[in-house]
């Protein structure tokens, strides 16, 4: 780790890039690049895991909704940061002056920091994607980030930061922080940084974590925007939501109004939530599997066991969450003009979802047996 110094332009070098142009991922990508820089050995799945992310489900009860991709129990950037033994904060709502000097302290102290909203793409904010600070230019008033998908490294005016009347906004993943889902000028800060806790401990708050994510909970989040807006249900459950969703499909749901514009109509927008909360769960539970089976070798006999039969659990989960991106999103469903109206293909992705569900159960199930095994219950 280097930090270029200049009398008014300080820029981190080293920070690894990333691309953050992903709906339910971009926080954790974030992060990780973060850590990663600051010398931790912070893969995303390991991150995922620790933070939650990889054992989150979530869908909108009433219709259709991408704002899935920011609603959890968890806030997950707070918890994957803990895991590494940061004290972090968020900086939420303050003014210009303070969150400009909140940056520049970060990046003084040698971390990047965090933030979603702070650059804009055609005069909109890209409120869901998750950068990394990395560098500022004080004279000019700009910063430099990671996580821009072109690689583009050029400084861009903070908004509201430079002169501007408008302010910015950014998703912030964690109910109990923002029940609205945006919040004002949001940045996340890593802290001092201490002791993490030790390898079986944190395996252990993993576990729990995940038993607690799999919990059937039901939400309600006030928002401006007409598709954010509404009940979520988490946790197991959540299949069956969202099961009931495909089955109701008939092409005229009033909910498509409430979707946001899309220059291919509702419809595609409709399409794309339906495959970012199938991607969500590949992903996510194919990280989930592989945090397992490396921590299982922390426990003993049955224990061990437990673990790694949870591991195949979440595996089956990932891949049949696989068969469900290419029934309604592979090259070939891309090819018709509205997959999703095509019946025969609803029952099998209601079939797939019911399987897993039960597969998750069992998952479920089975951190729950090596918990008791380890004695921890």
């Amino acid at each position: 780790m280097t930090l270029e110094t200049q009398p008014t332009r300080n820029v981190l070098t080293g920070v690894p890039e990333y691309d953050a142009a992903s709906e339910s991922f971009s926080d954790v990508r974030a992060l990780s690049a973060a850590l990663r820089f600051l010398g931790k050995e912070a893969d995303l799945a390991t991150v995922m895991a620790v933070s939650g992310e990889a054992f989150r489900s979530v869908a909108h009860v009433e219709h259709w909704s991408i704002a899935s991709a920011y609603v959890s129990r968890e806030a997950v950037l707070a918890a994957g940061a803990r895991a590494f033994g940061y004290q972090p904060r968020y900086l939420i709502g303050a003014s210009a002056d303070e969150t400009w000097l909140a940056i520049r302290d970060a990046v003084d102290a040698g971390q990047p920091a965090l933030s979603s909203g702070i650059l804009t793409r055609n005069g909109a904010p890209l409120s869901t994607w998750w950068f990394l600070v990395r560098g500022y230019d004080a004279q000019e008033r700009t910063v430099q980030v990671a996580g821009l998908p072109t690689g583009d490294e050029a400084f861009a005016p903070l908004p509201a930061l430079h002169g501007r009347a408008a302010t910015w906004t950014g998703a912030v993943k964690g109910l109990g922080l923002a029940p609205a889902l945006w919040a004002e000028r949001p940045i996340f800060l890593l802290g001092l940084n201490g002791q993490p806790p030790d390898p079986r401990t944190l395996a252990l708050e993993t576990i729990r974590r995940a038993m607690q994510m799999a919990g059937n909970h039901t939400v309600t989040v006030r928002s401006e925007i007409p598709y954010a807006e509404g009940r979520y249900a988490l946790g197991l459950n959540s299949f069956e939501v969202w099961a009931d969703r495909l089955k109701a499909i008939t092409g005229r749901e009033r909910f498509l109004d409430n979707a946001p514009e899309d220059e291919a109509g509702p419809a595609a927008a409709v399409a794309r939530a339906n495959g970012e909360c199938a991607e969500r769960v590949r992903c996510g539970r194919r990280a989930a599997a592989k945090y397992l089976k490396g921590v299982s070798d922390l426990f003993e006999g049955a224990a061990h066991d437990a673990l790694i039969s949870a591991a195949a659990g979440y595996t089956e989960v990932a891949d049949l969450a696989e068969d469900y991106l290419h029934l309604f999103c592979g090259p070939r469903a891309l090819e018709e003009q509205d997959p999703l109206i095509d019946r025969d293909k609803r029952r099998q992705g209601v079939l797939l979802l019911r399987e897993m569900q039960a597969l998750e159960g069992a998952a479920v199930a089975q951190l729950e047996g090596a918990l008791k095994q380890a004695g921890e219950v």
